[in-house]
């Protein structure tokens, strides 16, 4: 992926590039070729100008793993004799299951989701109070964050939680979706 300043670099270029050829379209006398590069360097100039609003800390990505969290996906696709050889417990493969399912909503779900998308994995229906334990128990392990959308989590660490002295209570979370 390019940089802020690549990109910024590239539409100055697209900016110039069609200014010149409204220039060149307007001395020949082609009026609507003059006309639709004038509208495209107008448009490359306004999103430079939306290019350099951007703060520099937005293109960072927001999430990272934290020690110990897993990357290894989806194990089932595994030869047997690899699958063997890794330690891990149902548990895990629950909480990697949750945090795959959000990352498939985008980074951010609600329970609803999540429950819908561990069914289509593995056609297992999981009871809702035990998923929002999971997902209790994942936020105090700075896996997941709660975000401001009631009930809605994020795999984003970088988000914050709705009072960042307030982790979301095991009760909140399970009667958000009783």
């Amino acid at each position: 992926m390019k940089t802020k300043a690549e990109l910024i670099a590239f539409v100055k270029d697209q900016t110039g590039f069609h200014r010149r050829q409204a220039h060149s379209k307007e001395k020949s006398g082609d009026q609507e070729r003059a006309a639709r590069h004038a509208r495209f360097a107008q448009d490359f100039a306004d999103l430079k100008v939306f290019l350099e609003e951007i703060p520099d800390d937005a293109q960072k990505p927001g999430r990272t793993d934290p020690p110990g969290f897993l990357r290894i996906g989806d194990i089932d696709e595994l030869p047997e004799e690899l699958r063997m050889q890794i330690k891990i417990s149902e548990s895990d493969k629950v909480d990697m299951d949750i945090i795959e399912a959000i990352d498939g909503f985008g980074g951010t779900a609600a329970i609803d989701e999540i429950l819908v998308a561990l069914w289509r994995k593995s056609d297992k229906i999981h009871e809702r109070d035990y998923i929002a334990r999971k997902i209790y128990r994942l936020t105090r392990n700075d896996m997941l964050r709660s975000v401001k959308r009631k009930g809605y989590f994020t795999t984003d660490l970088s988000q914050e939680n709705e009072d960042p002295d307030d982790e979301p209570d095991q009760d909140s979370i399970v009667s958000q979706h009783v």
